[in-house]
């Protein structure tokens, strides 16, 4: 695991940002002033060079449970992303985490916020959250807080998104840890 984290490191690559399932669900809120406020952050973190995408996970987690028009809705808005593959190495890395995690106590997380850890980690990029308990610390940092404010009817309201960089080198170290036993 190590030889395929640091051959993906050592490329030449975007700066990726794996965008959450509740990032995507902000963005297709029918609360329209959240709609607008979370799209506005989307668009100015593309104008600082972070290329949005997803995984297929998110992807799943988005349509499930809907048919119809709400689905062709909800698609279109997904196309929107470039798609990350859930691949056998995604996973490998998921179930990696899982352990490293278990270590650490962190046992909360669900599967699907350790397989978009694991592309994030994969794809030596980001992950724009709003759900930080789901990106722990030693493993992710924060690279960037964005408080984005919006009002809903009188209510002024705001939405805590970060910036949650994988901290490969430790993980890698960690992980080798393990092997060794």
């Amino acid at each position: 695991m190590k030889k395929v984290i640091m051959t993906l490191t050592d490329k030449v690559r975007p700066r990726y940002l794996i965008v959450d399932t509740c990032i995507i669900q902000h963005s297709n809120s029918s609360d329209k002033s959240k709609a607008e406020v979370v799209i506005s952050c989307l668009k100015n973190l593309q104008s600082e060079n972070y290329q949005l995408a997803i995984s297929e996970f998110t992807v799943y987690e988005n349509l499930r449970n809907i048919f119809g028009k709400k689905a062709k809705i909800a698609l279109q808005v997904l196309k929107n992303y470039e798609w990350k593959n859930v691949t056998y190495l995604v996973l490998k890395m998921a179930s990696m985490l899982s352990g490293l995690y278990h270590q650490e106590k962190v046992d909360y997380m669900s599967d699907g916020d350790k397989i978009i850890a694991a592309t994030a980690l994969l794809e030596t990029g980001y992950v724009l959250t709003e759900n930080h308990r789901d990106f722990p610390h030693p493993f992710f940092i924060t690279e960037k807080y964005l408080p984005i404010q919006y009002v809903s009817g009188r209510i002024h309201k705001t939405i805590g998104l970060a910036l949650y960089k994988p901290q490969i080198p430790l993980i890698i170290h960690r992980i080798d840890e393990l092997n060794k036993n």
